[in-house]
């Protein structure tokens, strides 16, 4: 309301409730469904000390109900903001609509954010919210629906009279689609959402609000995005901070398409959408409890929007810009470089277009991303005094030595910070693609024709690729003075996807004369989207994906399969006191056996520890110190960590506890082909 009443002052308390008397049974009814969905997930799927335990299909089943409507409330929630906003021009198109659904999620993560940093999070403060916008935004819900339902029209009769490319191409897509969301509906397995993406908001839940942590510093950081998960874990559903990350997939493959249709052609558009479903990787981690593809949906929409503003020197495009730069801020500290570029971006373009009040224009872009990322960083700074904790100045339990342990394992990624490694790059993220990557780096790889994007340059004086260009380019030259991880590029794939459809679009028409050669590349980039698909298929048949939905196997014999420490991590819980503290060394996956489990996040501090003890003896000691019962060696963990040991600490901390195992002292009580757990049995 005070956004609303500062924006508009005409948007009275008064005018409010006309519009929920005018549509009270929309809202009534969506809100009266959230609820009856919430009340059966809280007093009977999550409940385990009752004898009701529903087939994982049905539970799912209630997942996406809930998920729906949250993508509803979403819809409305943004609409209402957009129609609010000063001197907007409301338009029924893809792109207006897509974008207030993202950012319908990003008010909404940021509300639930403050309920976290005045400790106010519950399971009811957080469900009322949702409950809330059906009430107060029911009119914009009606008109979503209605817009939706208009667009979905258009696009069924153009599919219908579409040439037969585009039909494969819908097909392909739906394909994809279907199968990443069915591998999404698993119980959660991927390593930072167990790590940090889940058992942040697990953690901040049961204490009722936000807390420093000064061993999982993750969770420290901007946290927007993970405290939609809320939505899910404050009711017992952890598979709906899946869906939440999923949604974002499809935002992400949208936004592609709108914008490429707006500033070039359908036809490229069709093009830019083929070449951005066709990466490998990104339906892999859409189905991950993470929040890579939010950051990056709020990245693409930050630059999209103030390009548009240039383009129509327009305030509201200008605000959006700024908003979505803060939302990107307010998830990952990696949103302060692309609100940086941006910021260079947008002084560009008033240097160039020589327009008047500069001051006024950048005003509002900075402080209008001030408003969604100030929050986190100004948290960060009174309780650490670095509001980038701990990055670059490190703070409390990070002194010189930690940050430089984390620091070697970030540019332990990629192949070398050289002149020769930079002109390379072309060849080493595809020839040598696991060397830029952390999870499925196997399967990270840009898709093959983004080779063809810097001959965007020759393909005419249009200026938007001139500005794209330049911009994939200045984020391509940070990021490899960085950590050379793929997954940190993910912003610029959408532009690298639009500047090579050009590329395709240009070298169908003006090299190939005969019209069959024409379709050539064309039919390649709507042909390479089976490599994902190969995939999801690939992850279906190892994990057993189909087997869990329907029945055959239970959510255990999923888990084994997909975690590698997961055996250990229930042999943690159900046969270890409660009393019991097992240290994972390197290992920061604890989602699964707290509050026993000693995760190491970090993964290099505890190594340091034990390195830097002066004799093996004292390791007991140690142990005794830190109240640790048992520790965990996980071999899955290990095998990656010595691939990114760039000091050797791992290495180090490895033979040394390896060297005393055999102690009298450790008792082996656990192993399997993953991990082995150790009783400390030598106590004062």
């Amino acid at each position: 309301l005070f956004y609303f009443s500062q924006v508009n002052p005409c948007y009275t308390i008064s005018g409010m409730f006309r519009e929920i008397t005018r549509h009270k049974y929309t809202g009534l009814v969506f809100a009266g469904v959230y609820a009856l969905i919430i009340t059966l997930n809280v007093y009977v799927i999550a409940r385990p000390d009752i004898d009701i335990d529903p087939p994982y299909l049905l539970r799912r089943v209630v997942t996406i109900a809930q998920w729906l409507l949250i993508l509803a409330s979403a819809g409305a929630t943004g609409r209402a903001a957009l129609r609010h906003l000063p001197g907007w021009e409301a338009q029924e198109s893809l792109l207006t609509i897509t974008i207030s659904s993202i950012l319908g999620f990003g008010i909404l993560a940021s509300m639930i954010g403050l309920l976290g940093l005045f400790q106010l999070l519950s399971t009811i403060t957080i469900q009322v919210l949702v409950l809330t916008s059906f009430i107060l935004f029911s009119s914009d819900l009606e008109s979503f629906f209605k817009a939706s339902k208009g667009l979905f029209q258009v696009f069924r009769r153009s599919v219908r009279t579409a040439d037969p490319l585009v039909k494969a191409l819908v097909f392909l897509s739906g394909t994809l689609g279907a199968l990443t969301l069915i591998n999404t509906l698993t119980p959660p397995w991927d390593y930072d959402g167990l790590m940090y993406h889940l058992l942040g908001p697990a953690q901040f839940l049961e204490a009722g609000g936000i807390f420093p942590n000064f061993e999982n510093w993750y969770v420290n950081g901007p946290f927007s995005i993970e405290m939609l998960f809320t939505l899910g874990l404050s009711i017992g559903d952890d598979v709906l901070p899946k869906l939440i990350h999923f949604s974002f997939w499809i935002y992400l493959a949208l936004i592609t398409f709108a914008l490429a249709n707006r500033w070039f052609s359908e036809k490229i558009a069709i093009l830019a959408l083929a070449l951005m479903l066709g990466v490998p990787a990104i339906p892999i981690w859409a189905s991950f409890s993470y929040i890579d593809l939010a950051w990056t949906v709020f990245e693409v929409l930050a630059l999209g929007s103030l390009l548009l503003w240039d383009s129509k020197r327009s305030d509201p495009w200008l605000i959006l810009s700024g908003t979505f730069s803060g939302l990107a801020m307010s998830s990952k500290y990696l949103g302060l470089f692309g609100a940086a570029i941006n910021g260079i971006v947008l002084i560009y373009l008033l240097v160039e277009s020589r327009q008047r009040r500069k001051l006024r224009v950048v005003v509002i872009f900075g402080l209008t991303a001030l408003l969604f990322a100030f929050p986190w960083y100004l948290k960060n700074m009174l309780w650490f005094g670095n509001p980038i904790y701990p990055l670059v100045w490190g703070g409390p339990a990070w002194d010189s030595i930690r940050l430089d342990l984390y620091n070697a394992y970030l540019g332990s990624f990629g192949t070398g910070e050289r002149i020769i490694d930079f002109v390379s790059l072309p060849w080493n993220v595809y020839a040598h693609n696991e060397l830029f990557g952390a999870v499925f780096n196997r399967n990270d790889i840009p898709h093959v024709l983004f080779l063809l994007a810097p001959f965007a340059w020759l393909s005419g004086k249009l200026r938007i690729p001139r500005i794209l260009s330049l911009i994939c380019l200045l984020r391509i030259g940070v990021w490899f003075l960085g950590s050379q991880q793929l997954r940190f590029l993910l912003p610029i794939y959408p532009f690298l996807a639009l500047l090579s459809a050009v590329v395709v679009s240009k070298i169908s028409q003006s090299v190939f004369q005969r019209p069959s050669l024409q379709q050539v590349l064309p039919i390649l980039s709507v042909a390479l989207i089976l490599i994902p698909i190969f995939y999801q298929v690939q992850i279906s048949r190892q994990y057993q994906t189909f087997e869990l939905l329907t029945g055959q196997i239970s959510d255990e014999s999923f888990l084994e399969e997909a975690v590698g420490d997961y055996r250990a991590a229930q042999f943690i819980r159900r046969d270890l006191p409660n009393t019991a503290r097992v240290l994972m060394l390197g290992n920061g996956r604890g989602y699964y056996c707290t509050p026993q489990c000693i995760p190491d996040p970090d993964h290099f501090n505890r190594a340091r520890q034990i390195v830097d003890l002066p004799r093996d003896s004292s390791l007991v000691d140690w142990m005794q110190n830190l109240g640790i019962t048992h520790f965990q060696l996980s071999i899955e963990d290990l095998d990656f960590l010595l691939q990114h040991d760039a000091t050797g600490i791992m290495l180090q901390a490895y033979h040394k506890v390896a060297s005393i195992t055999t102690d009298e002292c450790f008792k082996i009580v656990y192993s399997d082909g993953w991990a082995q757990i150790f009783e400390l049995t030598c106590r004062d």
